[in-house]
């Protein structure tokens, strides 16, 4: 018996990691590759381009230079004192974020959500308001049922804030989206100290610290972020359920691990991957015991973990439906349909797939229809373009970096000029750090695993198993940028253990030359002892980097002057931007309207507008003509234009008119009305798309109003811009982004160079 588990053991070990190692290779060549068209508004110059992202990887290197100098050190005050500005730097910038950078707004699935729960709290009828008996309702939630209880999720906690006085449900909303982030951070430190030890758990807060998505991710609130705590406490429960000896606690901990993969599970069904992982580690490898004893234990575990956990998830889909008007959502879409989309020529979400199976009628039909277009696709590819599709997705969603944050965090109006810098035109250099630091963690995970091969370690495993569970689930299902959001807490830890390796392999390294007592390679503990001479050669080597990485900076300062500055464009920053939410055309809602008028708010000037339609604009159909007025606020006309079936103006997303720039007077927000009157109701050649909220005014600056009717949860899709030509970075910023960073360095190469000379007169004094 124990040589046929031992074989198994050892097949399934050698068949994963050799995988992951194979698939992480395959992305970081994909990533590398990528920085060579990299062209998203960013550097032409292909020199400067590399320059740039060699200097911002010579920081974060730097970074934990300065870091493993600091959890190396005797001095238990500075590594506290070091663990504390971690977690104190962490709370400090998501603030920051969440003051300092503006207004941005809810999107889609986030908006939706929110918007249905806040409507649940105010309504009469708690009810999630299925598209197949409520016509004003939309059909997502008839199509996303796996949204239901995250809906009720918030319902809850919304019904608690109220109870408190609270009424602003999206602010309350970002601030449970901070808890959890911080609380899914928390649990992956204190798993890294049970696993390793705490300097492991110091470098995950390291990564934590650095990783953008801590703070991008704040405003978007959603399964994403929130899903992360459950992942990362079951992991922490199933290695505390490994340690523990007591029968009791045992029992209590497995019954934990399911109730709270439940929970995960219905907020988000990707945790399913981490409870597939968790049964194939603990059969095959937990407890060195083998036999009846092993089998008892094992047994019982899987028992308690997988009972309650199918129990709770069914009892909690039981009574998600109690929220439902219908017992069952009709219009719900299958599981085939998101392999269908995973199948399609990008792998992610497209109209055209949601459309064909929108058409069919039952989930029954829906699924069929998918099952027969799966077919279809994979028929449609050989071996060479599949393997290139598969790359493709791979590095969708695990390897960009920016994890499509731009795409999700939009913003309405008085936007800050901070806000340009992370969120809007000018955010070159931060997508390019979150690209370098997104390429750093690859190859530390590629690092890793690499050496778990070569010294067939199964501490990390489980972690291991579980990332690559993720990579081969999102080579069949849909592929998004946002999704590898929910695994940021497994990429730490994996991140971090390429660290330690790394580090003990320069203690080898370094210890053939400056007298390095000798240490056990089946571990990677750097409890290593180190003579003062070893020390001697960390300190200048890590002096000579920051010389090094000042070098660089000042290389590039130069170098990329120009190619900064002369990166013009005529940027269209959003003075105004209303979008998101569920939809309908003005012809459908109001058929007989005459006039509309949107008020808006804003205190940049604004020089184009767009007025969003629910098809594209029947050029050269239709009589009668609209009229489009912008009035300020003592009731003048600024802009006046006559749109007519011909005009130009007219476009695939909407009608576009364009004026002369239209400046505040001051620095304060100002309020304008916009205006629009078609000439006869048959005039309808225009279906001006119309924003319909549940309970939250996503844009509460301002109101629409139908003939003289103001509509308090409707607005006129439509966003205003800014039109102007400027740089990418503005020569003051760059001057200062750089010279910031030069004295940076400076500081940097000053401590090493004092610890040096320290280190040496320690050394003359003892000889």
């Amino acid at each position: 018996m124990k040589s046929k588990y031992g074989k198994m053991q050892k097949l399934i070990f050698s068949i994963c990691t050799g995988l992951f190692a194979f698939l992480t290779f395959v992305l970081l060549l994909i990533v590398i590759g990528s920085f060579s068209t990299f062209t998203e508004r960013m550097l032409s110059d292909g020199v400067l381009r590399t320059l740039v992202s060699v200097t911002i990887a010579m920081y974060i290197v730097g970074f934990f230079l300065i870091q493993l100098m600091i959890l190396n050190s005797q001095n238990k005050r500075l590594r506290t004192g070091n663990r504390v500005f971690l977690f104190l730097g962490i709370l400090v910038l998501q603030y920051i974020f969440l003051t300092k950078l503006g207004k941005l707004d809810l999107t889609t699935d986030s908006f939706r959500v929110i918007d249905m729960a806040a409507e649940m709290v105010n309504s009469k009828q708690p009810l999630i308001k299925n598209a197949a008996t409520d016509t004003v309702i939309d059909a997502y939630f008839s199509k996303y049922g796996n949204n239901h209880f995250i809906v009720l999720f918030f319902y809850f906690f919304f019904k608690i804030v109220k109870w408190f006085g609270g009424t602003d449900f999206p602010f309350w909303a970002r601030i449970l989206n901070l808890v959890f982030i911080d609380l899914g951070i928390v649990l992956t430190y204190k798993l890294a100290k049970k696993i390793v030890g705490q300097k492991y758990g110091d470098l995950v807060l390291c990564f934590a610290f650095l990783c953008s998505n801590t703070y991008v991710w704040l405003f978007w609130t959603y399964t994403n972020t929130i899903s992360v705590p459950f992942t990362m406490g079951v992991l922490l429960l199933s290695f505390l359920w490994q340690k523990e000896e007591k029968r009791w606690k045992q029992v209590v901990l497995a019954i934990a691990m399911g109730i709270l993969s439940a929970f995960g599970y219905r907020i988000r069904p990707t945790v399913i991957i981490t409870v597939i992982a968790l049964c194939i580690w603990h059969v095959f490898f937990t407890d060195k015991e083998e036999g009846k004893e092993k089998v008892k234990k094992i047994g019982v575990w899987l028992g308690l973990f997988l009972s309650f956990f199918v129990i709770c998830t069914a009892g909690l889909g039981q009574f998600t439906k109690q929220y439902l008007e219908d017992k069952e959502c009709k219009g719900e879409f299958p599981i085939t349909h998101w392999i269908m989309l995973g199948l399609s020529d990008d792998g992610r979400y497209n109209f055209d797939d949601v459309d064909y199976t929108t058409a069919y009628a039952t989930k029954e039909e829906k699924q069929k229809a998918n099952i027969k277009e799966i077919k279809r696709r994979i028929k449609s590819r050989d071996v060479k373009e599949t393997l290139i599709w598969a790359g493709g997705k791979l590095y969708t969603v695990f390897g960009d970096g920016t994890d499509q944050y731009t795409q999700q965090n939009t913003y309405q109006e008085n936007q800050t000029r901070q806000t340009e810098y992370v969120y809007g035109r000018k955010n070159t250099l931060f997508k390019m750090y979150c690209r370098v630091f997104r390429l750093l963690e690859i190859f530390l995970v590629f690092v890793g695993i690499v050496e778990t091969i070569r010294k067939k370690e199964k501490k990390w495993f489980l972690y291991q198993l579980n990332y690559l569970g993720a990579m081969l689930f999102f080579l069949i299902w849909e592929a998004n940028k946002k999704y590898s959001i929910s695994f940021d807490g497994i990429l730490f830890l994996l991140s971090a253990q390429g660290i330690l390796y790394i580090e003990q392999f320069f203690h080898r390294l370094k210890g053939k030359v400056a007298g390095y007592e000798k240490i056990d390679k089946s571990t990677t503990d750097m409890p290593v002892k180190r003579t003062k001479a070893g020390r001697n050669i960390i300190q200048y080597g890590t002096t000579i980097f920051f010389i090094a990485t000042f070098l660089v900076t000042t290389v590039v300062y130069f170098y990329g002057k120009q190619g900064f500055v002369k990166n013009t464009y005529e940027m269209e920053k959003k003075a105004v931007a209303i979008r998101s939410g569920k939809c309908d055309g003005i012809n459908e809602l109001e058929p007989d309207y005459t006039e509309l008028e949107q008020n808006i708010e804003t205190r940049l000037t604004f020089g184009k507008i767009l007025f969003r339609t629910m098809e594209p604009c029947k050029k050269g159909k239709g009589s009668g003509y609209y009229t489009i007025q912008i009035i300020d606020e003592q009731k003048q006309v600024l802009v006046k234009k006559k749109i007519e079936p011909d005009s130009e103006e007219l476009g695939e997303k909407g009608i576009t008119i364009s004026f002369p720039k239209i400046v505040t007077p001051d620095d304060n927000v100002h309020s304008y009305k916009l205006k629009i009157t078609r000439s006869s109701k048959e005039t309808d050649f225009l279906d001006f798309k119309i924003y319909c909220y549940q309970a939250v005014d996503r844009y509460r600056s301002g109101d629409l109003s139908v003939d003289g009717k103001t509509e308090g949860m409707r607005d006129m899709a439509l966003t205003a811009y800014q039109r102007e030509m400027e740089a990418e970075i503005s020569e003051g910023v760059y001057h200062r982004i750089f010279l910031f960073a030069d004295g940076i360095v400076i500081l940097c190469a000053c401590v090493c160079a004092w610890s040096t000379y320290r280190t040496k007169k320690e050394l003359l004094e003892s000889a």
